[in-house]
Protein backbone atom coordinates (compact mmCIF):
# COMPACT_ATOMS: atom_id res chain seq x y z
CA UNK A 1 0.00 0.00 0.00
CA UNK A 2 2.84 2.42 0.79
CA UNK A 3 4.64 1.60 -2.43
CA UNK A 4 1.46 2.40 -4.37
CA UNK A 5 1.64 5.86 -2.80
CA UNK A 6 5.29 6.40 -3.72
CA UNK A 7 6.90 5.33 -0.43
CA UNK A 8 9.48 2.65 -1.19
CA UNK A 9 11.78 0.77 1.17
CA UNK A 10 9.75 1.33 4.35
CA UNK A 11 10.75 -1.24 6.98
CA UNK A 12 8.25 -2.39 9.58
CA UNK A 13 7.55 -5.40 11.78
CA UNK A 14 3.89 -5.20 10.76
CA UNK A 15 2.96 -7.54 7.91
CA UNK A 16 1.64 -6.00 4.72
CA UNK A 17 -2.09 -6.16 4.12
CA UNK A 18 -2.46 -3.81 1.16
CA UNK A 19 -4.54 -6.28 -0.83
CA UNK A 20 -6.77 -7.25 2.11
CA UNK A 21 -8.94 -4.14 2.28
CA UNK A 22 -10.69 -2.47 -0.62
CA UNK A 23 -10.44 1.29 -0.96
CA UNK A 24 -14.11 1.55 0.07
CA UNK A 25 -13.42 -0.53 3.20
CA UNK A 26 -10.52 1.76 4.12
CA UNK A 27 -12.77 4.84 3.76
CA UNK A 28 -15.43 3.11 5.89
CA UNK A 29 -12.88 2.45 8.65
CA UNK A 30 -11.69 6.06 8.52
CA UNK A 31 -15.29 7.29 8.71
CA UNK A 32 -15.82 5.12 11.79
CA UNK A 33 -12.68 6.53 13.45
CA UNK A 34 -13.64 10.10 12.54
CA UNK A 35 -17.11 9.58 14.03
CA UNK A 36 -15.50 9.32 17.48
CA UNK A 37 -13.85 12.74 17.16
CA UNK A 38 -15.36 15.74 18.98
CA UNK A 39 -17.72 17.82 16.80
CA UNK A 40 -15.32 20.77 16.60
CA UNK A 41 -12.58 18.49 15.23
CA UNK A 42 -14.99 16.90 12.74
CA UNK A 43 -16.03 20.37 11.55
CA UNK A 44 -12.42 21.52 11.18
CA UNK A 45 -11.48 18.41 9.20
CA UNK A 46 -14.57 18.68 6.99
CA UNK A 47 -13.61 22.25 6.08
CA UNK A 48 -10.10 21.14 5.04
CA UNK A 49 -10.67 17.83 3.30
CA UNK A 50 -12.44 16.28 0.33
CA UNK A 51 -16.16 16.18 1.16
CA UNK A 52 -16.54 12.91 -0.78
CA UNK A 53 -14.66 11.09 1.95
Amino acid sequence: ALEQRGIAGFKSGMPAFGETLTEDAIWDILAFIRSSWPKRVQDMQASRNNPDH
